[in-house]
């Protein structure tokens, strides 16, 4: 998912004071949905250690849910993800989960950012949005 206008608010924020950190709080928070959700969706294979490799990432400026194998294996999880088996598609599990939780993850920045404007506004730091 892109977020049109994203560098630009990050631009601002900084200009404003901001480090940033409030950002990457957030996109913590939306890589935690769509980690949750993916874990629930993720294949549960013999040793069932697919879903713990199963990691959320976030930095000041992008969200990631990382898929890795846990153990000897280190393709595992890729192969689970995108590799047909037996006649079928990969499970594509990660992408699936964020089909499923991207409303709650637009709803969820667009709710973060508003809160974050009327904060940086209210502050009186150098500008306004």
């Amino acid at each position: 998912m892109r977020v049109t206008g994203a560098k630009e608010l990050r631009k601002k924020l900084r200009q404003m004071g901001d480090d940033l950190s409030d950002l990457k709080a957030i996109h913590r928070e939306a890589a935690g949905i769509v980690a949750s959700e993916a874990e629930r969706r993720a294949p549960i294979g013999p040793t069932g250690k697919l879903v713990m490799g199963i990691k959320v990432g976030a930095t000041k400026t992008k969200a990631t849910v990382k898929s890795g194998s846990v153990g000897p294996s280190k393709n595992y999880a890729a192969r689970q993800h995108w590799v047909q088996q037996k006649g079928r598609p990969g499970f594509q599990y990660v992408y699936k989960a964020m089909g499923a939780k991207g409303r709650k993850v637009v709803d969820l920045y667009h709710d973060e950012i508003d809160h974050l404007i009327d904060r940086m506004n209210r502050s009186g730091t150098r500008g306004r949005f």
